[in-house]
């Protein structure tokens, strides 16, 4: 592995074009490449995700794209944060090699009209009430897989979905990539740190880490030796119950390798995950139990 470059090497990259002859002429030269996939807004998470890619590899590419194609009826596009000057700052200082920043309409031209979709994992949980939403990350993902061609693709237990549909495009279009999972990464007070942290209102906070409570009293049943996908998932449900700003979209018990709802609980091979809207704000949260 090559040390970690100095903060003026980072290359800012906005045309595909570019980005390919950049990083076709690393591997050419015998590098490895790592990429972390991101839509900004970066914060601790994120940068978990780029040191665990400096690991993995001689060189990390961080893309950032808001991808339109994601954002469904009441998601807003263009409220979705925004901070480049802070994320390229970040990227630097955590030395990433490339920062790939293309706008929409470089990724999705004029009469764009491909796309990729899993069928199976990704019409469970949140993908149940969110149809287009792994369609669009499913498309978005593979076409900076074919610019960047890395080694490893960096992914986050944040999106834990996310990361499993990927994952399951790149097993079946045999994809020479592999994916990798970073645990999710917590503020002190136990919520999951996200992009959209920077929205929530006091209330919505408090109501974020509730969910958080929430996925725990259900883990602490699991440890206690309780069996059944039912009770664990009421027992959440209870919890939640008390918010008048929560409003649950969904409460899952799922097998990590298949993301089948489970019939019995299997200690060591479960996900379980809260889907809902605080108030305005839709969260997501995850422990694998």
């Amino acid at each position: 592995m090559e040390t970690m470059p100095l903060l003026s090497e980072m290359h800012r990259v906005r045309q595909p074009e570019d980005m390919h002859k950049l990083t076709s002429a690393w591997t050419q030269a015998g590098n490895t490449i790592a990429l972390v996939p991101t839509m900004g807004a970066l914060h601790a998470g994120h940068l978990s995700l780029i040191d665990l890619a400096r690991k993995q590899a001689d060189k990390v590419v961080v893309s950032i794209f808001i991808n339109p194609f994601q954002f469904g009826p009441n998601e807003s596009f263009d409220a979705y944060p925004r901070s480049l000057s802070q994320d390229e700052s970040l990227c630097m200082g955590h030395g990433v090699d490339a920062l790939f920043v293309p706008a929409a309409e470089v990724i999705y031209p004029d009469n764009f009209s491909s796309y990729i979709a899993e069928d199976k994992i990704s019409q469970r949980l949140c993908g149940a009430s969110r149809p287009q939403y792994f369609k669009g990350i499913s498309t978005a993902t593979v076409i900076l897989l074919n610019i960047i061609q890395p080694k490893c693709l960096i992914l986050g237990q944040k999106g834990i979905q996310r990361a499993a549909v990927i994952q399951k495009i790149v097993k079946d279009l045999r994809m020479p990539v592999e994916v990798l999972v970073a645990p999710l990464v917590r503020e002190a007070d136990g919520l999951a740190m996200s992009s959209r942290s920077c929205r929530l209102q006091e209330h919505q906070r408090r109501d974020g880490i509730k969910i958080y409570e929430a996925l725990l009293q259900g883990k602490r049943l699991i440890d206690e030796g309780v069996t059944s996908p039912d009770r664990v998932m009421a027992e959440v449900t209870h919890h939640l119950a008390g918010s008048p700003y929560i409003r649950v979209v969904h409460v899952s018990l799922v097998s990590r390798d298949t993301f089948d709802p489970m019939t019995t609980v299997m200690p060591g091979q479960g996900i379980l995950a809260v889907g809902a809207w605080l108030d305005q704000e839709r969260w997501v949260d995850n422990i694998l139990v």
